[in-house]
């Protein structure tokens, strides 16, 4: 599952600001992880688990904002039991300067704001501050689910040149 949003150069040939919010720590609630809000040893997930932010330096790039969200995420989610790359953030800016923000989950996942409303800030279509990423359909690639077959005199061969959970 992937969302994305893009947030506009606020001048020509200008990069975009980092969203309101990245200079400061800031905080947002995973409610649900690869499709489930139980973690998993059993527990629900309940309120949240919180995913703090430390503030971004001055002259940070939209790069090193998703790099900081990554580390936080992978962080929390290992201590919850999880391998710590269910959801990761990208960052890319386009040739016009203009940055778009993706985050991407193995299933379902959904993300609540907290301090700093900087998800929002980065356009992942907040409502009333909760990122709504469980009912998003995939629309590139796949969900990782595919059936091979051959007949009796074919024989198959899969080459994978390489995986990156970036």
């Amino acid at each position: 599952q992937t969302v994305k949003g893009t947030q506009i150069a606020n001048a020509a040939g200008a990069v975009a600001a980092l969203p309101a919010g990245a200079g400061s720590a800031f905080d947002f609630k995973l409610t649900q992880v690869a499709g489930s809000t139980t973690l998993p040893n059993g527990t629900a997930i309940g309120a949240g688990l919180t995913v703090s932010v430390a503030a971004l330096p001055a002259g940070s790039t939209p790069q090193d904002l998703a790099s900081a969200i990554n580390s936080a995420i992978s962080t929390t989610l290992r201590q919850n039991g999880y391998q710590g790359n269910e959801i990761s953030v990208t960052a890319k800016v386009d040739s016009q300067n203009n940055t778009t923000y993706s985050m991407s989950g193995v299933g379902k996942f959904t993300a609540a704001d907290g301090t700093g409303a900087v998800l929002a800030g980065m356009k992942l279509g907040a409502t009333a501050g909760t990122i709504a990423l469980t009912d998003n359909a995939a629309t590139n690639g796949s969900t990782g689910a595919f059936q091979v077959g051959a007949n009796s005199s074919q024989k198959i061969n899969i080459q994978i040149g390489a995986v990156d959970s970036q």
